[in-house]
């Protein structure tokens, strides 16, 4: 294994909460035991968390794109076509659902003017069979779907994929990156310039809103997917919840 393979392997196993809290944590002790006073050292260290923090989901963000990429993308490509069963699903009804997932990734990527949207199927893990999730890192796009959706039929499969693809049409990998290094970059200032109840009273604060972001991004994508496959759903429905944002 290679040095930069091991540093890949090392950064894909950090959370990426893992540095705000180490700086929140450092930047709370340097304050009350170090011998720095004034806020020179507290924007140092603020902007040396927000471009740390970016830098990390960054890299996390194109180690786990790669692996979308080299594992499920094959995975997907053999069960389009190989006459095995799958859960519940007929072989023969799970290849017309996946080819029409298909031209249905190419249509959004021809309407955004996008280079590329994969289509993955995750390793059938506990947490893989069930996940469903969209990827973004240096212009390329990927969408995974877990065996559970697939096994259900074609009931799910396309409301599944219209909210991952809401996703990617409201950028919502980029908001979570900005929105986590901004975040992160306030609660360290908190840490170093309030006092100690209120830095954490802040840091709570940042995460509830955090919480509350991720959750109005679910629903945004939620009420896209209706639009594109509920009642009366179909090709019309689809290309107006390309061209409107959620």
């Amino acid at each position: 294994m290679t040095r930069s393979a091991r540093a890949r392997d090392v950064l894909s196993g950090a959370r990426w909460w893992v540095v705000p809290l180490t700086a929140v944590v450092g930047t709370a002790t340097l304050r009350v035991f170090g011998p720095w006073r004034g806020w020179e050292p507290g924007l140092w260290a603020v902007a040396a968390t927000t471009v740390t923090v970016l830098w990390h989901m960054s890299v996390l963000g194109r180690i786990a794109l790669d692996s979308a990429l080299f594992h499920e993308v094959p995975r997907w490509d053999y069960y389009a076509y190989a006459e095995v069963e799958l859960g519940e699903v007929p072989a023969r009804d799970r290849h017309a659902v996946m080819r029409r997932s298909r031209e249905r990734v190419e249509e959004f990527t021809r309407i955004h003017n996008l280079v590329h949207v994969s289509l993955g199927i995750p390793a059938p893990t506990p947490h893989g069979y069930a996940e469903a999730s969209a990827l973004q890192a240096e212009g390329r796009r990927h969408v995974s779907i877990g065996h559970r959706w697939l096994n259900r039929g074609s009931r799910h499969l396309p409301v599944i994929l219209e909210h991952e693809l809401a996703h990617l049409r409201r950028r919502d990998v980029l908001r979570r990156l900005f929105r986590r290094a901004a975040g992160s970059g306030l609660a360290v200032a908190a840490a170093w310039g309030e006092p100690l109840p209120t830095a954490a009273a802040v840091c709570g604060a940042l995460l509830i809103a955090g919480v509350a972001a991720g959750w109005w991004s679910e629903l945004a994508c939620d009420w896209a997917a209706r639009r594109s496959c509920g009642s009366g759903g179909g090709r019309g429905n689809v290309a107006r919840a390309d061209r409107g944002r959620p």
